[in-house]
């Protein structure tokens, strides 16, 4: 994503999207290989949009966010046990 990498998933990866990305919504055969195709047929400009959107993005998904997010999940549990002792 920091390269303008455009997300294509499924809700299991636990990335919120927004609408820089695009959501597999079903991994059947069939439902899987409209959804691709409809993907490939954006427009440029969409395209360009998507990239530039996923990258900003992408900012919420460093090393550094992830170590403050856990971080603090952490600290919560820890301030959690101390209220429940």
């Amino acid at each position: 994503m920091r390269r303008g990498l455009i997300p294509v998933i499924t809700t299991d990866t636990g990335i919120d999207i927004d609408d820089f990305g695009f959501l597999i919504k079903d991994v059947k055969i069939p439902t899987l290989t409209k959804q691709i195709q409809e993907i490939a047929s954006i427009s440029d400009n969409e395209f360009e949009k998507r990239i530039f959107d996923t990258y900003n993005a992408s900012k919420h998904y460093t090393q550094e966010a992830y170590t403050k997010s856990f971080t603090k999940a952490l600290d919560d549990v820890i301030a959690s046990n101390q209220h429940t002792s």
